[in-house]
């Protein structure tokens, strides 16, 4: 055995075919291959192999290999700054191709910028609308390379141009989630025939990348969506996927993680199903997919495709996050109103009227009474309005904190308004991220809040629960939760983060008793175990 350079020569005569199936390797000679020196090939070969099965050679070359990395990290990481774990983390992304899975509010964004300074072709980054101006700003300080971003601000005849423009200028390339469709071609998926205007090459997916690292990558989760399709179109020699929550609401989310980093080993969604999944009847005549017997078996293929560290492990410090409940009740008239909406839908539900679309209508709807009072426009459109004991609970929650910052999210953005009104009239001064707040003033309004100058931050889960850094305030108010995992779990981390000064955070569930609300916090729970089969941990632990 033996380094020459950045390339770790193992002679591996027993394990060479684990050896193979297991890290980035080189056939040199019979059994002797050629191993990127890098912490991640040990950590890999250990997630697929038990270390109590390994043989001499094999446990030798694994602690050759580490040793190997340890002197590479320090190299590459010496001026940033970053904690041990984290150059790890660079360490296993220049292993290859894999998803990086952290804890959010670990610094994915990071790492994967310092991993890039190794890198010198082309690069491509699908992110959040949200968080486009960040990555720009990081790829630039961190790689010293220039970065480009195609955005709605650009027109749409002049974006391929720019892309195009930037790709030969040696300028990494940030495009939008909401734009990557429109710049890539549409991958075949199943039977679906592509018109022809998606078949046509396109700059994202005409161009050869070195690296394409997809932000947020549980938003290609759906294999229909022409966003998913378009990100599986794009040709890269590396992938790299950032996400915390990887599976949110079935285990197929996992094979459409699997998909995007290695293609040619999981070509088949139906396949994957068959094999590693079961489906579990529901009440309203449907199914749920559930992972089946073969979970071990899975984890023993996949697991070396993912690194997945807690927050406290890549920090190397533990941020405390408590969990307070504070219940309201409705008043008596409102209590009756909603009580009568609930029989009249299990009415409807046990007839078999009620379809799914009706269905989600009619929870979002018992939703909106367990949280203020509904007005009628007579044409069978509702909207929320005071008085709202959820609101009022607010009000008592910003009293209590004087001058502490504060962050209240909430998955309907009627609601947010009705609080932030509310909370603005009382003499706090308020900032907003929602789908109303966009560009340059999204930018303003959390630089406001971040740097003290506005004390409460209203944001929806959807439009602020990714991506975004609100670690100024240590206290959450979750005044009213979404059904979505994902949007759950993301929108907690926006404060518990590797920037918050402080040694422990807190999450205020405001819920309203005996509603719908409860039944989401165990629905929410229920998706967290799922998930936490292939992550090894609970995403979100609201019981």
């Amino acid at each position: 055995m033996s380094l020459d350079g950045d390339v770790f020569v193992v002679e591996w005569e027993h394990g060479a075919a684990v050896l193979k199936q297991c890290v980035p390797c080189r056939k040199k000679a019979e059994g002797v291959f050629a191993v990127p020196a890098t912490y991640a090939n040990a950590y890999r070969l250990a997630s697929r192999v038990p270390y109590a099965s390994w043989d001499d050679d094999a446990k030798e070359a694994a602690a050759a290999l580490h040793d190997a990395a340890v002197h590479r990290a320090a190299r590459v990481n010496a001026v940033d700054g970053l904690s041990p774990a984290q150059e790890t983390g660079v360490a296993w992304l220049l292993s290859g191709s894999g998803l990086l899975a952290d804890q959010m509010g670990s610094g994915k964004t990071v790492q994967a910028c310092v991993a890039l300074r190794e890198r010198s072709g082309p690069v491509a980054v699908v992110c959040p609308n949200s968080v486009v101006d960040h990555w720009v700003e990081h790829i630039e300080k961190w790689t010293g390379r220039e970065a480009r971003a195609i955005t709605s601000a650009i027109a749409p005849y002049e974006r391929p141009a720019s892309l195009r423009g930037a790709v030969d200028t040696d300028m990494a390339v940030v495009v939008p989630w909401s734009q990557v469709a429109g710049l890539a071609k549409q991958a075949a998926y199943g039977h679906t025939k592509l018109p022809e205007q998606e078949a046509g090459q396109l700059p994202l997916s005409e161009t050869d990348w070195d690296v394409l690292i997809v932000d947020e990558a549980h938003r290609a989760k759906n294999p229909s969506a022409a966003q998913t399709r378009a990100v599986w179109s794009i040709q890269a020699t590396t992938v790299w996927a950032l996400t915390g929550t990887p599976v949110s609401e079935s285990p197929l989310d996992w094979w459409s993680m699997l998909r995007l980093i290695d293609p040619r080993s999981w070509p088949s969604r139906t396949r994957y199903a068959n094999e590693y999944c079961t489906q579990t009847p529901m009440f309203w005549g449907g199914s749920q997919w559930m992972f089946g017997p073969a979970l071990p078996e899975l984890r023993q293929l996949t697991d070396w495709l993912m690194l997945r560290r807690t927050m406290d492990e890549v920090i190397g410090r533990h941020i405390v996050k408590d969990r307070t409940v504070r219940k309201v009740h409705l008043p008596p008239k409102h209590r009756k109103l909603y009580d009568d909406l609930r029989e009249n839908l299990l009415l409807e539900l046990q007839g078999d009227v009620l379809t799914l679309p009706n269905a989600l209508a009619a929870a979002t709807r018992l939703q909106q009474m367990a949280a203020a009072h509904l007005e009628s426009d007579g044409d069978g459109n509702y909207r929320m309005c005071m008085p709202s004991p959820k609101c009022e609970m607010l009000a008592a929650i910003v009293d209590e904190l004087g001058d502490e910052q504060l962050v209240v999210m909430s998955s309907s953005k009627q609601l947010l308004h009705l609080a932030s009104a509310k909370i603005a009239a009382a003499g706090y001064t308020t900032a907003e991220v929602s789908g109303d707040v966009t560009g340059d003033a999204r930018t303003g309004e959390i630089a406001a809040f971040q740097s003290g100058e506005r004390q409460i931050m209203f944001a929806t889960t959807g439009a602020g629960g990714e991506g975004i850094d609100l670690s100024a305030a240590s206290r959450m108010v979750m005044l009213q939760r979404p059904y979505s995992l994902v949007q759950s779990a993301q929108a907690e981390d926006r404060v518990r983060r590797w920037t918050q000064e402080k040694g422990a955070v807190e999450i205020i569930d405001v819920v309203t008793a005996d509603t719908v609300d409860e039944r989401i916090r165990v629905a929410l729970q229920a998706k967290s175990t799922t998930a936490s089969q292939i992550t090894g941990a609970e995403v979100l632990q609201l019981l």
